[in-house]
């Protein structure tokens, strides 16, 4: 009776055991082996912020001796200043790529003149405050083609160049104490009607060009951040006939639209109120022939390469006189 009891209670001893081994093992997740340690301790896990701080260290060894080279010159990235609103780089001969354009298109009397009207009759013009009937008829009169159509010609070369990231909005102004009448808005799917639109533009009786300015804070919502850039494109041939200041109203356009860019671009040889150039991120241009109109434009929008923009020429020095 004492053996079989003995036995019986090796046998129970020997049970527990088993299962007490089993039971360890799977809760390493292991299935079988006694000979060797199955439940080691696992590695000490890498924290977010050590990989960073690791990191970090290697970026910085290799500015370091990037850096040490003479030619070269990397900035640290946790270094780099903000843009601050008209400090920002504005691209060398133009807009922002892939922005909003809005387009102020003037339709004053004057854009019935021929694009390469006589400087001698048009001198006359001017020495005459822009008032004499005769001389404005025969500058209409004169052969070649008319400096609204030139404009109307550029604005359509210009439409098929923009992306379709960059919506184009195309005004015209004239009438004093009238905003800007909305003309069309180019896409890709409406390419057409836009044309049509541009077709259909009737030249006004005056000149809003400062009341023109004024509205595009209206238009949009872009030019106040840098995660929203605009394109304003002033294509005129002349000054503000409704006694308006043209070039204050610009410095205080760019100051509102601080991530704007502002291109004056010119229909005539010697426009007033170049000196809307002056303003923060405003830029004025002379367009001497149709090509280089359509150039300009497409500048003003952002839509030129690099090699486009090295062929053109710089922003032309202003005449003292339009100060």
């Amino acid at each position: 009776m004492r053996r079989v009891l003995t036995i019986g209670a090796w046998s129970i001893f020997t049970f527990v055991v088993l299962v007490t081994g089993f039971v360890l093992l799977f809760a390493c997740g292991l299935s079988a082996g006694f000979f060797f340690d199955r439940c080691a301790a696992p590695a000490a896990a890498t924290s977010a912020d050590d990989m960073g701080i690791a990191l970090r260290r290697e970026r910085d060894a290799l500015l370091a001796a990037a850096n040490a080279a003479p030619q070269c010159s990397i900035q640290r990235l946790d270094d780099e200043a903000s843009l601050e609103p008209n400090d920002q780089v504005v691209p060398a001969c133009g807009g922002h790529a892939n922005a909003e354009t809005i387009v102020l298109l003037d339709v004053s009397p004057s854009m019935k003149f021929n694009f390469k009207a006589d400087p001698a009759l048009l001198a006359q013009f001017g020495a005459s405050g822009f008032m004499d009937f005769a001389i404005s008829e025969a500058l209409k009169r004169e052969p070649g083609v008319d400096r609204i159509d030139v404009a109307r010609d550029a604005l359509r070369s210009l439409a098929r160049t923009v992306s379709s990231s960059a919506p184009l909005d195309l005004y015209s102004f004239s009438q004093c104490g009238r905003a800007p009448a909305h003309v069309a808005r180019y896409d890709a799917s409406n390419s057409e009607s836009f044309d049509q639109a541009v077709a259909n533009v009737q030249i006004g009786q005056e000149t809003a060009l400062a009341a023109a300015l004024a509205s595009v804070p209206n238009f949009t919502d872009r030019g106040r951040s840098a995660s929203a850039p605009l394109n304003i494109v002033l294509l005129a041939d002349g000054d503000d006939g409704c006694r308006g200041d043209p070039c204050e109203t610009a410095r205080s356009l760019m100051t509102e639209l601080p991530f704007a860019t502002l291109s004056f671009v010119a229909m005539a040889e010697t426009p007033g109120s170049s000196c809307i150039g002056d303003a923060p991120n405003a830029t004025f241009y002379r367009a001497s022939d149709v090509e280089e109109l359509g150039q300009r434009l497409r500048a003003a929008a952002g839509q030129l390469t690099q090699a486009e923009c090295d062929a053109l020429d710089g922003p032309v020095e202003r005449d003292p006189e339009n100060q």
